[in-house]
């Protein structure tokens, strides 16, 4: 099911991550040499799962983060939650703190929390916000995956209410896509390498011909792979909008 989310929050992503497609060409992240406090929060760069616990609500055990650059990006679809902030580290005393903007499925912004806890390089990071919520990270060693383009060659599936889109990516990075069941939306666009030696690709996306037109346009963002590469997260947005979604392969791949 697609988590479809109106925010402005992924233009920081967006211009840090965006890549042209075609061949596993390595990108790197630009990273300001000037920019003390993201040269820091480097060092808790990686993929996280875990938990998110609301306020008044039971835990949400769905997370998938990403820390990047000083940058937090964390999705709980139980949750309808999606939260993105900036990251400071106090390494002397090992604790992390971030100034979350929060916003919910249906794209309607939730105010801003802080978030003070403690973390570990590589392993976790644990904490409070200050509305009452709590955020458990977990470090993915799926991160240090190598990436490849070959590695995502595949059909892929996921739902979209009464029909079943399948993406198709080939060995190039290309992908198009088909329905099964109801006529939804269409998706074209390509996935790109960061860098070769950690598991984290750009997604640029095309989406056009849905019901709702305000959902067409062109996304950017990141993607990666989980669950033994069986699982492509892919968050995206534009600047105004953005949306997150599980891709699950559906061997009958991989595609030339």
């Amino acid at each position: 099911m697609m988590l479809y989310v109106r925010t402005g929050f992924f233009m920081g992503a967006i211009a840090l991550l965006s890549a042209c497609g075609g061949g596993d060409v390595a990108i790197t992240p630009a990273l300001n040499p000037n920019d003390a406090q993201a040269l820091e929060a480097s060092a808790l760069n990686g993929l996280w799962t875990g938990d998110y616990t609301p306020a008044a609500g039971q835990p949400c055990t769905d997370v998938r983060g990403l820390t990047l650059n000083g940058r937090v990006y964390a999705v709980s679809k139980d949750c309808d939650v999606i939260l993105t902030g900036s990251l400071t580290l106090d390494s002397g005393n090992g604790t992390a703190s971030i100034t979350f903007d929060l916003f919910d499925a249906n794209g309607s912004a939730n105010g801003s929390a802080g978030f003070s806890g403690g973390y570990t390089l590589k392993s976790q990071v644990n904490g409070s916000l200050d509305n009452g919520a709590s955020l458990n990270l977990s470090y993915d060693t799926v991160f240090e995956n190598d990436s490849s383009l070959v590695s995502l060659a595949d059909i892929w599936g996921f739902s979209a209410g009464t029909s079943i889109e399948l993406i198709t990516i080939s060995a190039d990075g290309s992908a198009t896509s088909g329905q099964i069941g109801a006529p939804g939306c269409s998706y074209t666009g390509n996935f790109g390498i960061i860098d070769t030696d950690f598991n984290i690709y750009s997604a640029n996306i095309e989406v056009t011909g849905c019901n709702d037109a305000s959902v067409n346009g062109s996304y950017t963002g990141v993607a990666g792979l989980f669950e033994a590469d069986r699982k492509l997260a892919v968050l995206v947005g534009d600047g105004t909008s953005a949306f997150f979604v599980e891709l699950l392969r559906t061997s009958i791949g991989p595609t030339n």
